[in-house]
């Protein structure tokens, strides 16, 4: 199969229109950038071959141009914040280094931090017995020091598996989902143990 030059530009202009945008959405003042994917109309691409015309068919009159490109960012770049920054860190059975570790973080500008949260350390020994001792200190001590915290939610307990595999899906689903669904109302918006945003 050929493609004509006016095609396989139209090919080339997708993905650089995509990337255009990414810059506007991030470059300062990119609002003004502007990307037309359309080729002119003066293209190599070969025009229709003639018909007759239906005499009974309406007549439409060929539409100007219009001059607006045919891409603009979607997103205004001057009402966007900047953004924020997040790191992983392991807090987790880590007490004595803790308050040192936020405090690093935020020196550097770090507003977020993930911590896995392992399921089989919060109801390791039984369906519905939780433990929530660790995370309940690793979420407080993170609120308390103005880091917002993404939970990594993994790591199945043993229970839930006939085959005890170290890192793999329950044998019911419905057990991962309940142990989220306790996780995320302990830590909801406005819990006075803190607030997480979770990634399972």
């Amino acid at each position: 199969m050929q493609l004509s030059l006016a095609t396989f530009a139209r090919f080339l202009a997708r993905p650089a229109a995509a990337l255009t945008l990414a810059a506007a959405s991030f470059g300062p003042g990119s609002a003004a950038m502007a990307w037309d994917p359309v080729p002119p109309p003066n293209s190599q691409t070969p025009a229709p071959a003639p018909t007759a015309a239906d005499p009974a068919a309406p007549v439409s009159t060929p539409k100007a141009l219009d001059p607006s490109p045919a891409f603009l960012p979607l997103v205004n770049p001057s009402a966007v914040s900047s953004p924020s920054y997040a790191m992983s860190m392991f807090l987790w059975g880590h007490a004595d280094s803790t308050g040192r570790d936020l405090s690093l973080a935020t020196s550097a500008g770090f507003s977020w931090q993930k911590t896995l949260f392992q399921w089989r350390e919060i109801e390791g020994n039984c369906k519905g017995c939780f433990n929530w001792t660790e995370a309940d200190r690793v979420v407080k001590a993170s609120n308390q020091a103005g880091v917002k915290v993404i939970g990594r939610l993994d790591f199945e307990p043993m229970w839930s598996r006939k085959d005890q595999a170290h890192n793999a899906p329950p044998d019911n689903y419905q057990d991962y989902a309940d142990f989220v669904s306790a996780f995320v109302s302990r830590y909801r918006t406005g819990s006075p143990i803190g607030q997480v945003s979770v990634r399972t």
